[in-house]
């Protein structure tokens, strides 16, 4: 199985003090059967909300695309877009992305093309 390079999570104090740490990353990953694209989602709860990290590989190069955030109930949010390029980290484009729905309440993620095509859905 194809699988995308892992993320090691590390805990870190930053410039703000001593005490505080950077939240664990987890990561989820998913190739779709009939596009045979595959993505790694790197999820990383926030005050805010979670921020997120995208690598994808088997896009077509040019194709623009748009994440979205898929909540347990149901609503979508805008998390990032982007053109792919390719020339990566393991034949894997990298892109960051974030939503306002808490990673509790997260349920997973579609990647889809401008036109609205369905590339890869992957469980959060």
């Amino acid at each position: 199985r194809d699988e995308p390079p892992v993320a090691r999570a590390t805990q870190s104090a930053p410039a703000a003090g001593p005490t505080a740490t950077t939240p664990p990353l987890e990561a989820r990953w998913a190739t779709d059967p009939g596009t045979h694209v595959s993505a790694w989602v790197g999820i990383r709860a926030q005050e805010w909300g979670t921020a997120l990290t995208v690598r994808l590989k088997g896009a077509r190069p040019g194709v623009r695309c748009r994440l979205f955030a898929v909540a347990k109930d149901g609503h979508r949010d805008a998390a990032g877009a982007w053109r792919v390029q390719y020339g990566g980290y393991h034949g894997y484009e990298e892109f960051p992305g974030s939503t306002m729905i808490s990673r509790a309440d997260l349920a997973g993620f579609e990647i889809i093309t401008t036109d609205h095509r369905k590339l890869v859905t992957i469980p959060a």
